[in-house]
């Protein structure tokens, strides 16, 4: 994610984060194929800055400047069952800060 030096997506005031911006679009497809999501399967789970000493993050973001508890996740995961009985699993993480991987 060589483009995400973009201290607004990363608040989560301002911006819906990976989730949002980018997995969404997994789950569209997911629904698409399987049917809609049977919303009491869906289980969570999402790690943000910080916890678990994850504290790094794209170097030219300024965490500071947002506001404690505002910062999104880094490391989501969801499960659920689809209408036609498929279960589904998404799991998203911003790892790569860099262009050399």
């Amino acid at each position: 994610y060589p483009f995400i030096a973009k201290t607004f997506w990363w608040d989560q005031a301002l911006s819906g984060g990976p989730i949002v911006e980018q997995a969404t679009h997994f789950v569209d497809l997911a629904r698409f194929l399987t049917g809609e999501a049977q919303m009491d399967t869906c289980h969570t789970n999402a790690i943000y800055y910080g916890d678990k000493g994850l504290n790094s993050v794209h170097p030219d973001v300024d965490l500071s400047a947002i506001k404690t508890g505002n910062v999104n996740q880094i490391i989501s995961s969801a499960q659920w069952k689809s209408a036609s009985g498929a279960v589904i699993s998404l799991t998203h993480g911003v790892h790569l800060h860099d262009t050399q991987f």
